[in-house]
Parts: structure tokens; C-alpha cells; sequence
């Protein structure tokens, strides 16, 4: 079924709007909540550093996931916000780029080291922009399968005050934005952008750079929509291609197809396990990952062998 569609012409950055339910306009959102000051940085500050890809494009990296920064004739595009206690130091960063404003901040998913400087950032004045489902996500409390762990409804101010069902494309850097939704890939509400002509692409957590991924399956991930937000991306993508990864560092194309193929190998290791009958608990002692240790970071092995569990017997 086809939803009704709105043209929305907000400064300089034309936005297809799908009809979504729940979602704050801007306006909403000064209701929400009062501007604020730009948060006092703290006498231990975490650090930040930046890496300048040219175009106007660079990469923020801190604590959490990797920030897109994309600088504008008179605005500033920001890709995720890590978390609450890095705005000011990215925010800083971005002063040390460029003095100007920055003007949207894109989610490209729910989690909170992506997010959680939301509400420090349109404080700040920015516009935040995401998948209707991020929105929905933010609303609600959320479970996850592989940590016992709950995470409550974000507060209002900290919710996209635009959302978009498919696709959206950004005019506001003097370059195209296209921002991508890929279904049911690390959640249900992940988004890839690519800057077109400065041959960049954010890809948020559906990469991992070098390390297995979260699958977040209590949020409508899976490893099939991984693999195929890799190719979402690899078919944008050239050997030239610089790509920001959700995790990790700086990227190429070679980067990400090893990655596809990791999952592709991982995919078929626990759907052996599940042809074979066995329970999960049963597939995570059968070691089916055994000699891709070097792959544990966040997620280790057993956790990595119960995502791609339970994302193929849904």
C-alpha cells in the first residue's frame, strides 16, 4: 500500500515525508521543550578526532558510532551524535571545522551511541531527520535478545522531528545526500547515505569494520538484512569509494565485501546447526564459529552464533 506523500520545503533542503504516525514537526518539538544553552563542556571531557575526507566531508570518532560531518555553503549536515556526553566535544569539533551552524543531525538508527546527543543537538538548533521506525522505536521501550538489558522510551525533545519511509535526498552541502533505507538489516529502522558526488557513504551499524556485528532481532534485525544493506552499499560503491563504517575505521570497498562475506560464512555455519536440529543452546556449544576469534569485540562468538540464530528461524 502506497503512503501519502508531503513536499516540505525547510531552508535550503528539499524532503519527500512519508505521513507517519506519532512523529513531532519541528514546531512540536519547541513545544517540548525550551532551547537551551550549548552544553558546558565537563573538566574531564572525553576527546574526539577527526579525519577530513575531503568535499566537505569528514568523520568524527569518539565514543560510540562513528559521526558523518558534511559542511555546506551556509549549513552543517551531522550524521549520529554518539552520546549525551560527546555533544560538546563534537560539537567543538565541528566549530573547529567550520562556523557554521549545524543545521540537521540524520539518525541512522534507534541506539543510544547514535542518538544520545539528540537532544543536546536540536537544542543547539539542528533539525533531526530519520526512518519513520526510528521514531517508533524511540517512543516505546525496547528489549534486547542478546543482552538483558531495557531501554526506556527516549525523552520527547530527543525524538527526529521528521521521519521518511524510503528514501530522502539532501541539497543542503552543495552535493547530493541520498539517504537509503535498508529493512531489517541491524534494526528495523536503519539508514546508509551516500554523498553522491564527494563518492562517500555513511553505512551506521549495518557495518562493523573488522569486528562481527549486532544484530539487534528484538528491533527487526537480521543477518539476511545485513547482507543485504552490504550490497545495498557495494552496488553504490567504486573503488574509490571512501566509507564510514557504524564501528571501526575508515573503509573501502574490499573492506565491506570481506565484511559480506563474513556474514554470508556466518549465515551458513548456524543454518547448518539449524537444518541439523539443533536448539540454540545446542548450536552456540557446537562452536560453528570456531576460528573467527579474532572478529570478538562487542559481540563474542556465542553472542554473535544467537543473532544469526534467531534472525533465520523467524
Amino acid at each position: 500500500m502506497q503512503s501519502s506523500l508531503k513536499f516540505i520545503l525547510i531552508g535550503t533542503v528539499a524532503l519527500t515525508l512519508s505521513a507517519c504516525s506519532g512523529a513531532q514537526t519541528p514546531a512540536a518539538q519547541a513545544q517540548d521543550t525550551k532551547p537551551s544553552e550549548k552544553p558546558a563542556p565537563a573538566a574531564d571531557a572525553p576527546s574526539v578526532e577527526t579525519t577530513d575526507l575531503g568535499s566537505g566531508i569528514y568523520m568524527i570518532k569518539g565514543q560510540g558510532g562513528n559521526v558523518g560531518v558534511a559542511v555546506g555553503p551556509d549549513t552543517v549536515l551531522v550524521i549520529d551524535d554518539q552520546f549525551a556526553r560527546m555533544s560538546t566535544a563534537i560539537l567543538g569539533a565541528i566549530a573547529d571545522i567550520t562556523d557554521k551552524p549545524v543545521a540537521y543531525m540524520i539518525n541512522t538508527h534507534y541506539h543510544g551511541d547514535h542518538t544520545g546527543g539528540n537532544e543536546n543537538f536540536a537544542a543547539a538548533g539542528a533539525t533531526i531527520i530519520a526512518h519513520d521506525n526510528v521514531h517508533k522505536r524511540m517512543s516505546e521501550t525496547q528489549q534486547s535478545d542478546l543482552f538483558d538489558r531495557e531501554t526506556p522510551p527516549a525523552n520527547p525533545a530527543a525524538r527526529p522531528h521528521i521521519t521518511f519511509s524510503d528514501t530522502t535526498t539532501f541539497q543542503t552541502t552543495g552535493q547530493k545526500a541520498k539517504i537509503h533505507h535498508v529493512a531489517g538489516a541491524h534494526t528495523d529502522g536503519d539508514s546508509i547515505i551516500h554523498f553522491e558526488d564527494a563518492n562517500v557513504i555513511h553505512m551506521g551499524d549495518n557495518f562493523f569494520n573488522g569486528m562481527f556485528p549486532y544484530i539487534d532481532t528484538a528491533a527487526g534485525g537480521s543477518i539476511n538484512g545485513m547482507i543485504a544493506a552490504h550490497q545495498t552499499a557495494l552496488d553504490l560503491a567504486d573503488e574509490a569509494t571512501q566509507i564510514i563504517p557504524g564501528h571501526g575505521a575508515m573503509s573501502t570497498k574490499a573492506d565491506l565485501v570481506a565484511a559480506q562475506n563474513l556474514l554470508k560464512k556466518i549465515r551458513a555455519q548456524v543454518q547448518a546447526r539449524i537444518n541439523a536440529g539443533n536448539s540454540l543452546e545446542e548450536a552456540i556449544a557446537a562452536d560453528p564459529l570456531k576460528g573467527m576469534e579474532s572478529y570478538a569485540a562487542f559481540i563474542d562468538k556465542d553472542n554473535m552464533v544467537k543473532a544469526a540464530y534467531l534472525s533465520l528461524k523467524k
